[in-house]
Protein backbone atom coordinates (compact mmCIF):
# COMPACT_ATOMS: atom_id res chain seq x y z
CA UNK A 1 0.00 0.00 0.00
CA UNK A 2 2.80 2.43 0.92
CA UNK A 3 4.57 1.59 -2.34
CA UNK A 4 1.43 2.27 -4.39
CA UNK A 5 0.85 5.59 -2.63
CA UNK A 6 4.43 6.69 -3.33
CA UNK A 7 4.05 5.71 -7.00
CA UNK A 8 0.75 7.60 -7.24
CA UNK A 9 2.39 10.70 -5.71
CA UNK A 10 5.25 10.52 -8.25
CA UNK A 11 2.89 10.10 -11.21
CA UNK A 12 0.63 12.97 -10.12
CA UNK A 13 3.33 15.48 -9.23
CA UNK A 14 5.65 14.76 -12.17
CA UNK A 15 3.12 13.84 -14.86
CA UNK A 16 4.34 16.62 -17.18
CA UNK A 17 7.86 15.18 -17.15
CA UNK A 18 6.70 11.75 -18.31
CA UNK A 19 6.20 13.02 -21.86
CA UNK A 20 10.00 12.99 -22.14
CA UNK A 21 9.91 9.19 -22.09
CA UNK A 22 7.82 9.15 -25.27
CA UNK A 23 10.53 11.10 -27.10
CA UNK A 24 13.34 8.63 -26.42
CA UNK A 25 15.02 7.44 -29.62
CA UNK A 26 14.71 3.70 -30.39
CA UNK A 27 18.50 3.37 -30.42
CA UNK A 28 18.70 4.29 -26.74
CA UNK A 29 15.89 1.88 -25.90
CA UNK A 30 17.86 -0.92 -27.55
CA UNK A 31 21.03 0.04 -25.64
CA UNK A 32 19.16 0.09 -22.31
CA UNK A 33 17.50 -3.26 -23.04
CA UNK A 34 20.89 -4.79 -23.88
CA UNK A 35 22.35 -3.47 -20.61
CA UNK A 36 19.35 -4.87 -18.72
CA UNK A 37 19.97 -8.29 -20.27
CA UNK A 38 23.68 -8.10 -19.40
CA UNK A 39 22.85 -7.28 -15.76
CA UNK A 40 20.51 -10.27 -15.63
CA UNK A 41 23.22 -12.50 -17.10
CA UNK A 42 25.59 -11.34 -14.36
CA UNK A 43 22.91 -12.11 -11.77
CA UNK A 44 22.30 -15.52 -13.32
CA UNK A 45 25.97 -16.42 -13.35
CA UNK A 46 26.08 -15.59 -9.66
CA UNK A 47 23.37 -18.22 -9.09
CA UNK A 48 25.43 -20.65 -11.17
CA UNK A 49 28.51 -20.10 -8.96
CA UNK A 50 26.53 -20.58 -5.74
CA UNK A 51 24.84 -23.77 -6.95
CA UNK A 52 28.18 -25.16 -8.14
CA UNK A 53 29.66 -24.38 -4.71
CA UNK A 54 27.16 -26.82 -3.18
CA UNK A 55 28.12 -29.58 -5.60
CA UNK A 56 25.19 -29.34 -8.01
CA UNK A 57 25.33 -28.54 -11.71
CA UNK A 58 22.62 -26.15 -12.88
CA UNK A 59 21.69 -26.16 -16.55
CA UNK A 60 22.60 -23.08 -18.56
CA UNK A 61 18.98 -22.44 -19.52
CA UNK A 62 17.94 -22.39 -15.86
CA UNK A 63 20.56 -19.96 -14.55
CA UNK A 64 19.89 -17.62 -17.47
CA UNK A 65 16.11 -17.65 -16.84
CA UNK A 66 16.03 -17.49 -13.03
CA UNK A 67 17.02 -13.79 -12.63
CA UNK A 68 14.09 -12.67 -14.80
CA UNK A 69 11.66 -14.80 -12.79
CA UNK A 70 13.16 -13.59 -9.50
CA UNK A 71 12.87 -9.93 -10.55
CA UNK A 72 9.31 -10.46 -11.78
CA UNK A 73 8.17 -12.17 -8.56
CA UNK A 74 9.87 -9.47 -6.45
CA UNK A 75 7.18 -7.07 -7.68
CA UNK A 76 4.72 -9.03 -5.54
CA UNK A 77 3.98 -7.69 -2.02
CA UNK A 78 5.99 -10.45 -0.33
CA UNK A 79 9.13 -10.06 -2.50
CA UNK A 80 8.70 -13.71 -3.47
CA UNK A 81 11.52 -13.93 -5.99
CA UNK A 82 14.36 -15.26 -3.83
CA UNK A 83 12.12 -17.75 -2.04
CA UNK A 84 10.79 -19.07 -5.34
CA UNK A 85 14.35 -19.48 -6.64
CA UNK A 86 15.32 -21.47 -3.54
CA UNK A 87 12.24 -23.70 -3.92
CA UNK A 88 13.00 -24.31 -7.60
CA UNK A 89 16.62 -25.25 -6.89
CA UNK A 90 15.46 -27.60 -4.14
CA UNK A 91 12.94 -29.32 -6.38
CA UNK A 92 15.02 -29.45 -9.56
CA UNK A 93 18.55 -29.94 -8.20
CA UNK A 94 17.94 -31.16 -4.64
CA UNK A 95 19.81 -28.13 -3.30
CA UNK A 96 18.90 -27.68 0.40
CA UNK A 97 16.61 -24.68 0.81
CA UNK A 98 18.35 -23.47 3.97
CA UNK A 99 21.78 -23.58 2.34
CA UNK A 100 20.75 -21.41 -0.59
CA UNK A 101 18.94 -18.94 1.68
CA UNK A 102 21.99 -18.83 3.96
CA UNK A 103 24.34 -18.16 1.05
CA UNK A 104 21.94 -15.53 -0.33
CA UNK A 105 22.13 -13.69 3.00
CA UNK A 106 25.92 -13.90 2.94
CA UNK A 107 25.91 -12.59 -0.62
CA UNK A 108 23.83 -9.60 0.48
CA UNK A 109 26.47 -8.73 3.09
CA UNK A 110 29.24 -9.15 0.53
CA UNK A 111 27.49 -6.98 -2.04
CA UNK A 112 26.74 -4.26 0.47
CA UNK A 113 30.43 -4.21 1.36
CA UNK A 114 31.43 -3.96 -2.33
CA UNK A 115 28.83 -1.28 -3.06
CA UNK A 116 29.55 0.88 0.00
CA UNK A 117 33.35 0.78 -0.28
CA UNK A 118 33.16 1.45 -4.03
CA UNK A 119 30.88 4.40 -3.33
CA UNK A 120 33.26 5.83 -0.72
CA UNK A 121 36.26 5.52 -3.04
CA UNK A 122 34.35 7.02 -5.95
CA UNK A 123 33.06 9.95 -3.87
CA UNK A 124 36.60 10.63 -2.68
CA UNK A 125 37.82 10.65 -6.29
CA UNK A 126 34.94 12.91 -7.39
CA UNK A 127 35.75 15.25 -4.50
CA UNK A 128 39.37 15.50 -5.67
CA UNK A 129 38.54 15.91 -9.37
CA UNK A 130 35.33 17.97 -9.25
CA UNK A 131 35.47 19.52 -5.81
CA UNK A 132 32.03 18.43 -4.60
CA UNK A 133 30.59 15.64 -2.47
CA UNK A 134 27.73 15.01 -0.06
CA UNK A 135 28.34 14.51 3.63
CA UNK A 136 25.07 12.65 4.26
CA UNK A 137 25.80 10.17 1.47
CA UNK A 138 29.30 9.58 2.83
CA UNK A 139 27.84 8.90 6.28
CA UNK A 140 25.33 6.39 4.87
CA UNK A 141 27.99 4.50 2.92
CA UNK A 142 30.42 4.61 5.84
CA UNK A 143 27.72 3.23 8.17
CA UNK A 144 26.96 0.37 5.77
CA UNK A 145 30.63 -0.51 5.30
CA UNK A 146 31.30 -0.40 9.05
CA UNK A 147 28.22 -2.53 9.81
CA UNK A 148 29.21 -5.20 7.28
CA UNK A 149 32.82 -5.29 8.46
CA UNK A 150 31.57 -5.54 12.04
CA UNK A 151 29.29 -8.44 11.11
CA UNK A 152 32.38 -10.29 9.92
CA UNK A 153 33.54 -10.64 13.54
CA UNK A 154 30.17 -11.56 15.09
CA UNK A 155 29.96 -15.27 16.06
CA UNK A 156 26.78 -17.01 14.91
CA UNK A 157 26.03 -18.09 18.48
CA UNK A 158 26.10 -14.46 19.62
CA UNK A 159 22.76 -13.76 17.92
CA UNK A 160 19.94 -14.79 20.23
CA UNK A 161 16.21 -15.17 19.72
CA UNK A 162 14.00 -16.90 17.16
CA UNK A 163 12.44 -13.91 15.45
CA UNK A 164 12.44 -13.58 11.67
CA UNK A 165 15.18 -10.96 11.80
CA UNK A 166 17.44 -12.87 14.20
CA UNK A 167 17.03 -16.09 12.21
CA UNK A 168 17.93 -14.25 9.01
CA UNK A 169 21.04 -12.75 10.65
CA UNK A 170 22.15 -16.16 11.93
CA UNK A 171 21.55 -17.69 8.51
CA UNK A 172 23.52 -14.93 6.75
CA UNK A 173 26.44 -15.21 9.20
CA UNK A 174 26.51 -18.98 8.74
CA UNK A 175 26.62 -18.55 4.98
CA UNK A 176 29.36 -15.94 5.28
CA UNK A 177 31.47 -18.33 7.35
CA UNK A 178 31.11 -20.95 4.60
CA UNK A 179 31.95 -18.36 1.97
CA UNK A 180 35.13 -17.27 3.75
CA UNK A 181 36.46 -20.82 3.56
CA UNK A 182 36.22 -20.80 -0.24
CA UNK A 183 38.51 -17.94 -1.26
CA UNK A 184 38.12 -18.47 -5.00
CA UNK A 185 34.33 -18.26 -4.78
CA UNK A 186 34.57 -15.20 -2.54
CA UNK A 187 36.80 -13.43 -5.08
CA UNK A 188 34.57 -14.48 -7.99
CA UNK A 189 31.45 -13.14 -6.27
CA UNK A 190 33.20 -9.86 -5.50
CA UNK A 191 34.24 -9.47 -9.14
CA UNK A 192 30.68 -10.32 -10.13
CA UNK A 193 29.39 -7.54 -7.86
CA UNK A 194 31.82 -4.98 -9.28
CA UNK A 195 30.81 -5.94 -12.82
CA UNK A 196 27.18 -5.46 -11.84
CA UNK A 197 28.02 -1.99 -10.53
CA UNK A 198 29.80 -1.04 -13.76
CA UNK A 199 26.78 -2.12 -15.81
CA UNK A 200 24.40 -0.24 -13.51
CA UNK A 201 26.54 2.86 -13.97
CA UNK A 202 26.31 2.50 -17.74
CA UNK A 203 22.55 2.02 -17.48
CA UNK A 204 22.09 5.24 -15.51
CA UNK A 205 24.51 7.09 -17.82
CA UNK A 206 22.67 6.08 -21.01
CA UNK A 207 19.29 6.75 -19.39
CA UNK A 208 20.41 10.35 -18.79
CA UNK A 209 21.69 10.53 -22.36
CA UNK A 210 18.41 9.19 -23.78
CA UNK A 211 16.56 12.06 -22.12
CA UNK A 212 19.01 14.70 -23.34
CA UNK A 213 20.44 15.26 -19.84
CA UNK A 214 24.18 15.76 -19.44
CA UNK A 215 26.05 13.61 -16.93
CA UNK A 216 29.44 11.92 -17.09
CA UNK A 217 30.07 8.24 -16.43
CA UNK A 218 31.53 8.80 -12.95
CA UNK A 219 28.31 10.45 -11.81
CA UNK A 220 26.32 7.72 -13.52
CA UNK A 221 28.38 5.10 -11.70
CA UNK A 222 27.77 6.81 -8.36
CA UNK A 223 24.04 6.85 -9.03
CA UNK A 224 24.28 3.19 -10.05
CA UNK A 225 25.87 2.37 -6.70
CA UNK A 226 23.10 4.06 -4.74
CA UNK A 227 20.50 2.42 -6.97
CA UNK A 228 22.03 -0.97 -6.15
CA UNK A 229 22.02 -0.18 -2.43
CA UNK A 230 18.37 0.89 -2.53
CA UNK A 231 17.21 -2.49 -3.83
CA UNK A 232 17.93 -4.13 -0.48
CA UNK A 233 14.68 -3.38 1.26
CA UNK A 234 11.81 -5.56 2.37
CA UNK A 235 8.94 -3.06 2.56
CA UNK A 236 8.62 -1.89 -1.04
CA UNK A 237 7.87 -4.67 -3.56
CA UNK A 238 10.33 -4.36 -6.44
CA UNK A 239 11.48 -1.07 -4.79
CA UNK A 240 8.41 0.57 -6.35
CA UNK A 241 8.55 4.27 -5.54
CA UNK A 242 11.57 3.97 -3.26
CA UNK A 243 14.15 3.75 -6.04
CA UNK A 244 12.60 6.71 -7.84
CA UNK A 245 12.68 8.94 -4.75
CA UNK A 246 16.16 7.69 -3.87
CA UNK A 247 17.64 8.50 -7.28
CA UNK A 248 15.88 11.86 -7.22
CA UNK A 249 17.69 12.88 -4.04
CA UNK A 250 21.03 11.35 -5.03
CA UNK A 251 20.98 13.14 -8.41
CA UNK A 252 21.25 16.42 -6.50
CA UNK A 253 24.63 15.19 -5.22
CA UNK A 254 26.02 15.24 -8.75
CA UNK A 255 24.83 18.78 -9.38
CA UNK A 256 21.61 17.64 -11.05
CA UNK A 257 18.01 18.32 -10.05
CA UNK A 258 15.51 16.20 -8.16
CA UNK A 259 13.19 16.31 -11.18
CA UNK A 260 15.96 14.97 -13.43
CA UNK A 261 16.54 12.10 -11.04
CA UNK A 262 12.84 11.25 -10.90
CA UNK A 263 12.39 11.12 -14.67
CA UNK A 264 15.61 9.10 -15.11
CA UNK A 265 14.46 6.60 -12.47
CA UNK A 266 10.99 6.33 -14.00
CA UNK A 267 12.48 5.81 -17.48
CA UNK A 268 14.71 3.04 -16.17
CA UNK A 269 11.71 1.56 -14.34
CA UNK A 270 9.51 1.56 -17.45
CA UNK A 271 12.09 -0.08 -19.71
CA UNK A 272 13.36 -2.65 -17.21
CA UNK A 273 9.86 -3.24 -15.81
CA UNK A 274 8.31 -4.02 -19.19
CA UNK A 275 11.23 -6.33 -20.04
CA UNK A 276 10.99 -8.03 -16.63
CA UNK A 277 7.26 -8.66 -16.85
CA UNK A 278 7.41 -9.85 -20.46
CA UNK A 279 10.46 -12.11 -20.16
CA UNK A 280 9.67 -13.13 -16.58
CA UNK A 281 6.30 -14.53 -17.61
CA UNK A 282 7.74 -16.34 -20.63
CA UNK A 283 10.64 -17.91 -18.72
CA UNK A 284 8.44 -18.83 -15.76
CA UNK A 285 6.05 -20.66 -18.07
CA UNK A 286 8.95 -22.45 -19.78
CA UNK A 287 10.54 -23.52 -16.49
CA UNK A 288 7.21 -24.76 -15.08
CA UNK A 289 6.75 -26.82 -18.24
CA UNK A 290 10.26 -28.27 -17.85
CA UNK A 291 9.57 -29.22 -14.22
CA UNK A 292 6.30 -30.90 -15.14
CA UNK A 293 7.98 -32.84 -17.94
Amino acid sequence: MISLLVCAWIVWNYRDLFYSILRIKPGYVIILLCLFILVQLVNGYRVFMIVRFFGAHIKTFDWICLPYITSYLNYLPVNAGSGATAVFLKKKYNLPYTKFVSMSGALLLLQMFCFSTSGLLLMTFIRIVKGHTNGYAVMVLLFIATAVIGARFVPVGFVKGESRVSNWIKSALTGFEDLRKEKSLLLSLMLNSYLQLALMGLTIYFTFMSLGLLVDYLDGLLLGIFTSVSKYNFLFPGQLGLREIFIGFVTKMVQGSFNDGIIVAVTDRVISGVATIFLGNIFMWMIIRRIED
